[in-house]
């Protein structure tokens, strides 16, 4: 997943793929595109709040509903982990 194949509505659709990649639970892609945020002048709190943790609560709001569980839950933390280990360290300087 890239952020360089989005439309000149940037920051909306960047937001959208974090969402996703934390509502998907890809360790791997939430990381990658935290990365490729950072890369592209993103600011990384920026990417967290409005980007990640979004996903996060689009997870709960589906587990509270009964059309997600734990194991779901879990896949959207460690998602987040990912993003997080990129993007803190960025947030702290």
């Amino acid at each position: 997943m890239a952020l360089c194949h989005l439309n000149n509505d940037g920051q909306t659709d960047r937001r959208h793929l974090f969402r996703q990649t934390s509502f998907d639970g890809e360790v791997e892609d939430a990381a990658q595109l935290a990365q490729q945020a950072l890369e592209i002048g993103i600011d990384p709190l920026d990417a967290i709040n409005r980007g990640f943790v979004k996903g996060l609560d689009n997870v709960g709001e589906a587990y509270g509903c009964g059309e997600m569980f734990l194991p779901d839950l879990v896949l959207a933390g460690e998602a987040m982990k990912g993003a997080r280990v990129v993007l803190v360290p960025e947030v702290e300087r």
